[in-house]
């Protein structure tokens, strides 16, 4: 009969039968009546006595099994999965990398460092540094005080030398420290002594200091702050002084002369307090000009840029106003003995205007008054450069011409007499004093007007009958106006449009049989009545650019408007009958019901009540899904995932239903045992049969989320 091996929590390891030995664990396991098992046996206990020593795990290990590993000299346990070490600090020049667990040790023996395993990296727990750098770092040192006893102070390290002393007091020690220039270290940190002081340094910002160089903060001038100082500024270069966000303001030397500079394109003020308010004193303008805003008295000569203190060969230039603006009321104030025989020379009027006389203006005799150079007037006579006058009265001109450009004459009312153009008295223009093509003529006679130009009434309108022969009427700046006359014409009328409130067959007609024809289009403001609107030919009336209409299009008699070629509405469309297609189709009313209760042969529905029918007849529907399904050794999470295979696609909220079996297996063993020579026990056929059970378990319920399927109940 087998052996049943059980395991300490009861479950089978091995079903060890007679007469053999089972390998099924790192032990041998002797069945009944196992011939020479004291051998076996005795191999186990040196096993179990040695922890299965060796440089490899023992094959097919139960959790718990203990194995020494003579490679790490280590003790380790089977945990299920690996051999993992017990409890001990790993030893080695690199990281292990075998059965480590989180909580592990390993000492770095090149290193002299001791890593912490987190369950991913091995974390330095300490020190910092290797071995073979030398110390680094912040490490609390011992000293010998100068007055006996110790003190602690922090030390900081870099590669085995000390470079900063950190001190919560000033001590002075037995001895100086090596790298240090004295035995008292001051509170605070102090840095070593490097043979070349300007390299080893503290770099970085400051936030304050209290002294720079060995001068109080407070003695230096601050570049942000208005600062004063009661000591001397010299600047012992000809570069001088620079001032302004960009520098815009210099004060230099150059050539051994000083130099007040603007950099911008603006000027240099010089002000002056001037009773508790800052004024503008004198300007130098970014022009070079030199503007004083007081008087400006000169001791001296004032020269210009003539040979001599006078104003030869250069302008006074007077203006009362800067920057330049109006020059009205400027001039010149020529003071006499008194007030009342002061001159004055000033520009009157506007900016620019006439220049006045307060005494006026005298010139010498046979002098004349000049334009430009031209005599206009003299002591009796208006020079001849005098083209046009505003004169209201004159004497009686003896000779003379009114000659081409002389302008337009106006009458007054009164007659324009003539003895010497025509017989008739009528009125002639010709082109020129020396072109006598005559260009307009006006009878006396009948006040015709015979004109080879443009004739132009008032406001464009001119009374009675005009004759036009080989030429246009057009005014280009409005609608030409005739008055509630005829217009008869054999040519072409060209204009934007006719003006009236109707244009019917009594103003606009043809006077033959021909039609009227409107070549370039016809824009109507008002009404236009016509009786009918005809094609002269067999063809359509085709109006390309759209017709659009304010009213409905109707029929002129019982019949429906037919369109033949289709309609094309981009506003809406409104039908007060039906609609009737193909001749026999016929669609009166569109619907909006969202159970199609009307069920109307002539009614189309909305797509919000066809979305809404729909759905309605998809609710009713069962959505349950049914499945008949060997459950064994699925999880719920495996169902689920096969579910999102077989129906990916179902509503949120479906039910699946799976009635699930699991399959088990049972078996039945014998053993075949041949009794040796000399056992009096009889001889054993064995058999194994295998049984499958087939078990009903309860329903799984599952539900359909937003995207998949998901565990309910069961």
């Amino acid at each position: 009969m087998a052996y049943t091996i059980n395991k300490t929590d009861g479950t089978i390891i091995a079903q060890v039968e007679d007469g053999v030995l089972n390998t099924d664990t790192s032990l041998q396991l002797i069945g009944r009546n196992y011939q020479s098992y004291g051998e076996p046996f005795n191999e186990n206990l040196v096993k179990l006595l040695e922890n299965s020593a060796g440089t490899s795990a023992p094959s097919n290990p139960i959790r718990g099994e203990l194995w020494y590993d003579v490679t790490n000299l280590q003790l380790k346990v089977y945990d299920g999965n690996n051999f993992v070490a017990i409890g001990a600090t790993r030893n080695s020049a690199t990281a292990p990398t075998n059965g480590v667990r989180t909580g592990d040790l390993w000492n770095h023996i090149t290193n002299d460092q001791l890593y912490l395993y987190d369950g991913t990296n091995w974390d330095l727990i300490g020190p910092i540094y290797k071995a073979g750098d030398g110390k680094s770092g912040w490490l609390v040192d011992e000293e010998n005080l100068s007055g006996g006893g110790t003190a602690n102070v922090v030390g900081l390290y870099q590669d085995g030398t000390r470079v900063g002393i950190l001190s919560a007091t000033e001590r002075t020690l037995a001895s100086t420290p090596t790298g240090f220039d004295s035995a008292t270290i001051k509170k605070g940190l102090t840095f070593y002594t490097d043979t070349d002081s300007t390299t080893f340094r503290l770099n970085g910002t400051a936030q304050n200091a209290l002294e720079l160089g060995g001068t109080p903060a407070a003695n230096y001038i601050n570049t942000t702050d208005n600062s004063t100082m009661s000591g001397t500024l010299s600047i012992t270069n000809s570069q001088g002084l620079s001032f302004g966000p960009s520098s815009e303001g210099q004060l230099f030397i150059d050539s051994n002369n000083v130099i007040l500079q603007n950099n911008n394109f603006d000027s240099i003020f010089f002000r002056i307090n001037q009773s508790s308010v800052l004024v503008n004193a004198v300007e130098i303008t970014n022009a070079a000009d030199l503007r004083v805003y007081g008087n400006l008295q000169v001791d001296g000569n004032l020269v210009t840029t003539g040979s001599s203190s006078s104003f030869a060969d250069s302008k006074l230039v007077v203006n009362d106003q800067s920057p330049r603006a109006s020059n009205q009321n400027a001039g010149l104030d020529i003071e006499g003995g008194s007030a009342g025989t002061d001159v004055t020379l000033l520009v009157t009027g506007s900016d620019g205007g006439y220049l006045e006389s307060s005494s006026g203006l005298s010139v010498a005799t046979g002098k004349a008054f000049s334009v430009n150079g031209t005599s206009v007037l003299n002591a009796t006579t208006l020079g001849s450069a005098v083209v046009s006058s505003s004169l209201t009265q004159v004497g009686d001109l003896s000779v003379g011409n009114i000659v081409n450009g002389f302008g337009p004459i106006n009458n007054k009312g009164n007659d324009v007499q003539t003895t010497g153009v025509t017989s008739n008295s009528d009125i002639i223009v010709e082109a020129s004093s020396s072109d006598s093509t005559v260009k307009c003529t006006i009878t006396a006679v009948n006040g015709n007007i015979l004109s080879q130009g443009t004739v132009t009434g008032t406001n464009g309108v001119i009374g009675g009958n005009t004759t036009i022969s080989g030429n246009a009427i057009i005014n280009s700046s409005g609608g030409i106006d005739f008055d509630d006359e005829n217009l008869s014409t054999s040519g072409t009328i060209t204009g934007a449009s006719f003006t009236g409130t109707t244009v019917d067959t009594s103003i606009l007609k043809s006077t033959d049989s021909t039609l009227i024809t409107v070549q370039d289009g016809m824009s109507i403001e008002g009404d236009l009545v016509v009786e009918s609107i005809s094609s002269d030919d067999s063809t359509f009336i085709t109006i390309n650019s759209g017709i659009e209409l304010g009213g409905p299009i109707r029929a002129n008699d019982s019949g429906a408007v037919q369109i033949d070629e289709g309609l094309r509405v981009s506003g809406a469309l409104t039908v007060l009958d039906n609609i009737t297609i193909a001749g026999t189709t016929t669609v009166s009313q569109v619907l909006d019901e969202d159970d199609f209760s009307s069920d109307a042969n002539d009614a189309l529905a909305t797509q919000q009540s066809i979305k809404a029918y729909v759905a309605t007849q998809i609710a009713a529907i069962s959505t349950d899904l049914f499945f008949s399904l060997n459950t064994t050794g699925l999880s719920n999470t495996d169902i689920a995932s096969l579910l999102d295979t077989l129906a990916p696609s179902a509503a949120t909220g479906t039910k699946a239903r799976i009635a699930g079996v699991s399959i088990t297996a049972s078996s039945s063993s014998s053993s075949n045992y041949v009794a040796a020579i000399g056992d009096s026990r009889n001889s054993v056929s064995t058999s194994t049969s295998t049984t499958l059970n087939h078990t009903r378990n309860n329903d799984l319920l599952f539900t359909r989320g937003g995207s998949n399927w998901a565990y309910t109940s069961g």
